[in-house]
């Protein structure tokens, strides 16, 4: 299963409204709009919003939002984001049940998957956005939207994944994984933009 399949296939089925186990610690970066919280997690870092998504989006007090991101050496083969994405996305469509994608964004999703590039501060960065509806082979769920990035920078992938449960503050998510990209690009080393 590929990483950003495996990250929303956690969230639609684990219950994500207690943490247990894992240490919350206030996060106060300087252009991180939302109120969020981080938490411990393996290799990732991972913001969960302070906000809980109302009933009916979530029946456990399931955060808004949750946003991670993770780094990856640079496989052989798989240098390029044109090589990257292709295969992101055939495996969130192994594991995914999408809905409909109904953001007025300008995307054109094929088959409920949108996919394009930006340059960003002059590196160049992959993003992928659908709607999850459930797990494969289960009951479909509430959609949740859900975008990642892939950005690579020397030889390491670096990911971030924004998945928004409920859109009271999708503005200031959607902004804040834009300022983690800015951080990945800043503070990466080697440089360099693959794409």
């Amino acid at each position: 299963m590929n990483r950003m399949a495996a990250i929303v296939l956690a969230w639609l089925v684990v219950s994500v409204s207690a943490h247990a186990g894992e240490k919350a610690a206030p996060v106060d970066y300087d252009h991180l709009v939302h109120k969020w919280k981080q938490v411990q997690a393996d290799d990732e870092f991972k913001l969960v919003s302070t906000y809980p998504a109302p009933v009916p989006f979530s029946m456990n007090g399931a955060p808004e939002a949750t946003l991670e991101m993770s780094a990856e050496k640079v496989a052989p083969g798989h240098d390029t984001l044109e090589k990257i994405v292709p295969g992101e996305v055939s495996g969130i469509r192994k594991q995914i049940q999408s809905a409909a994608y109904e953001e007025q964004d300008g995307k054109k999703p094929v088959d409920g998957i949108a996919t394009w590039y930006e340059t960003i501060d002059g590196a160049r960065a992959a993003f992928i956005k659908y709607r999850a509806g459930g797990v494969v082979g289960q009951a479909p769920t509430l959609p949740m939207t859900v975008i990642h990035s892939i950005l690579i920078r020397g030889k390491t992938i670096f990911f971030t994944h924004l998945i928004v449960r409920f859109g009271e503050h999708q503005d200031e998510v959607r902004h804040d994984q834009r300022v983690l990209i800015h951080k990945e690009i800043t503070f990466a080393p080697g440089g360099g933009s693959h794409g």
